[in-house]
């Protein structure tokens, strides 16, 4: 599926963004020279997770279309853009599987199916039940600070947006309990300075490439009030100068000391001691074992 996280940082005046390269389909999986984050305005994006991804492109057009591109706008504005977004191409999907094959509408369904369609109970419940198997990560700044939500595709509170102003911090995806759970152990919250709150962001990540369905490949992006995003190298810094740190600041495996302590328990004497594992060499960059197929993309979409 994928992971992407959003985090308020530096008392609400920067926004990280953070997102995985890895796209599937079915049992395929490759990591492109994607960005899973599109601008719906100049000073809101929105990130995206889920099983079929076609469907977010429309809803990003369809926001934008609802939004006022020479303004700021609130977040509550912004919220009701994706929400009518999303919204609208649930319902075009819908039509076009159950009513476009024969040969009506959603307008002519509601006013006539009743009294016309034998099946019109039926046919009601499908497009009643219509998900998109999609999940949306929108973050960005209204006049005075930064601010995310989410909104689902599916399950019991379908398309309603839900703020994360407390904690501060959001994640989608397969990996998202993961991100979430690091994001919470590192006291994350909108007061924490933006170089550190970018490695959360980035450790919560890597912690969720655990999951299935995550790449190891990430975007990374650094957002202000009224400045130019800031896309971070994926070659030259995260790759080759966090990752190794996110690896240092994992949990470690035990020690000498530690085998030594388990090795005296006398109750445990009719089991094998514990004898000293092999030294694991340092795990090499990435980059490097990947090779030049995990160049950081030119991103087109944002400047």
């Amino acid at each position: 599926m994928t992971t992407c996280n959003a985090v308020v940082c530096d008392d609400g005046k920067t926004i990280i963004m953070v997102a995985d390269k890895l796209i599937g389909v079915g049992y395929v999986q490759s990591e492109l020279k994607i960005t899973k984050m599109r601008p719906i305005h100049k000073e809101w994006w929105m990130l995206f997770a889920g099983d079929d991804l076609t469907p977010v492109f429309d809803i990003v057009d369809y926001a934008k279309a609802g939004l006022d591109q020479s303004s700021p706008m609130s977040v509550g504005e912004v919220q009701e853009a994706v929400k009518v977004a999303f919204a609208r191409k649930r319902m075009e999907n819908a039509e076009a599987l159950y009513l476009t094959p024969i040969g009506w509408d959603v307008s002519r369904f509601n006013a006539e199916g009743n009294a016309l369609l034998p099946d019109f109970t039926h046919i009601k419940t499908k497009i009643e039940d219509y998900s998109l198997p999609i999940e949306l990560l929108v973050a960005g700044f209204d006049a005075g600070s930064g601010h995310i939500f989410t909104l689902y595709g599916s399950g019991e509170t379908r398309g309603v947006p839900h703020r994360a102003d407390i904690p501060g911090f959001a994640s989608i995806g397969s990996g998202a309990i993961a991100s979430m759970y690091m994001m919470y152990y590192r006291d994350l919250d909108s007061k924490t300075p933006a170089r550190e709150a970018m490695f959360y962001a980035l450790e919560g990540k890597y912690f969720a490439e655990q999951a299935s369905g995550v790449g190891e490949s990430t975007d990374l992006f650094i957002a202000q009030r009224g400045k130019e995003l800031i896309q971070v190298s994926d070659e030259h810094i995260i790759e080759e100068k966090l990752i190794p740190i996110c690896y240092r600041l994992s949990p470690n495996r035990i020690q000498k000391r530690d085998r030594d302590v388990l090795n005296g328990i006398k109750e445990l004497s009719e089991f094998p001691k514990l004898s000293s594992p092999k030294k694991r060499r340092r795990p090499k960059s990435k980059l490097k074992t990947k090779g030049e197929s995990q160049k950081s993309p030119e991103n087109s979409t944002v400047k």
